[in-house]
């Protein structure tokens, strides 16, 4: 097994490895309990809640809820065979138990909404630059006079790149509120552990190493972290859609979302909100998810909607292949029996070829099938 990047650090618990999470997870199954959780979410009144959703009904059509807390023995199968069904079936579903410290979780939704208070002028401080290719910053399409390829007028975002090396752009993390950059790191730092995880229980279900997806995505330098907020105004309109249809290009998408609905997966002809539960994840298989399982997992075409009294602020963690990284299907469940659908890219070409198509539903990944 591959040695494994340390997360955490100064901003909380260091996990090495699986094997420690679950130490730190911990189980009380023996005495008929529920599992542990290394965030406070025990003492949680919500937790109780949150726990409710996961008695999936089968009868509602709305995308699955699963419980990480059980990572050891058979529960562990359990959470793989669920993650897979989601995957396959759905391209979303939500995730609660899963390790990351609730306080934090509020915390960042509390810095994200404080940040989008703030005056235009402060927040015009960290603006991208339009003319020139580096995208990262904040962008109000109305005074940068340039609306972002599927997005409304009304739809302000900030994004940086935190995994790797976000020195080069620092100057684009606001510095106002002052708990900003400390706390969306720390954020950053253990949703992207929690997207391993999930590669981990994706991999596994597949019948291969639990490495093998996330070996794929970190050649040959490192896997990327991209953090976008997205802020929308209440709005009331007949076409309420304010981020057109579209799947992500990458491996996996974390949204944290707050009690505002205005997330909608597309399911056969029918477009379906996503209720966030409270305290949970809502993850999105990405394009390059399908392509590494060879098509049995599923990117789900998704867009988001304007609530009509409420504002909305959603905190996304992109979690994609290095640009370098060569991809298709995974070669250890490829047969004369299961050929391959893709064909063989660099991210890079992927990425260059999303960006110029833009939010355009699944158009971008099947012009990287094999035509037969």
């Amino acid at each position: 097994m591959r040695e494994r990047r340390a997360f955490g650090g100064q901003f909380g618990t260091k996990v090495d490895s699986e094997s420690e999470l679950c130490a730190c997870l911990g189980s009380n199954e023996a005495k008929g309990g529920m599992p542990h959780v290394l965030s406070d979410a025990l003492a949680d009144p919500t937790r109780a809640a949150a726990e409710h959703w996961c008695k999936n009904d089968k009868s509602k059509n709305v995308p699955p809820v699963i419980d990480m807390g059980g990572l050891k023995g058979l529960d562990r199968d359990r959470v793989n065979r669920e993650i897979a069904d989601a995957c396959a079936n759905w391209g979303f579903f939500q995730v609660i138990n899963h390790g990351v410290d609730v306080s934090l979780m509020r915390k960042s939704k509390e810095v994200a909404m404080e940040f989008f208070q703030l005056p235009i002028e402060e927040k015009m401080k960290f603006t991208r630059d339009p003319g020139s290719n580096v995208y990262e910053g904040y962008h109000h399409p109305v005074l940068s006079g340039q609306v972002a390829p599927g997005m409304t007028q009304t739809l302000e975002y900030l994004l940086n790149v935190y995994e790797p090396n976000l020195q080069i752009h620092r100057d684009r993390v606001p510095t106002t509120p002052t708990t900003y950059g400390p706390t969306i790191a720390e954020y950053t730092t253990a949703t992207r552990g929690l997207a391993e995880r999930i590669l981990h229980r994706m991999s596994n279900a597949l019948g291969v190493d639990q490495d093998a997806m996330y070996s794929r995505l970190a050649a040959p330098t490192g896997s990327r972290s991209t953090f976008r907020l997205l802020y929308y105004e209440p709005k009331m309109a007949i076409d309420n859609v304010a981020l057109m249809p579209h799947t992500d290009p990458g491996a996996l998408t974390l949204v944290l979302s707050d009690e505002v609905s205005g997330l909608q997966v597309k399911k056969g002809n029918q477009w379906l909100d996503i209720d966030p539960v409270p305290d949970a994840f809502i993850v999105n298989v990405g394009d390059m998810a399908e392509v590494l399982s060879n098509g049995r997992y599923r990117s789900a075409e998704h867009r988001g909607v304007y609530n009509k009294s409420k504002p909305r602020v959603s905190l996304i963690h992109f979690y994609s292949p290095d640009l370098d990284a060569t991809l298709g299907p995974l070669e250890d469940i490829v047969d004369d029996t299961h050929p391959a659908v893709f064909k063989s890219f660099t991210y890079k070409d992927y990425h260059t070829t999303f960006v110029t198509m833009g939010l355009s539903g699944k158009s971008c990944i099947e012009t990287f099938r094999i035509q037969k």
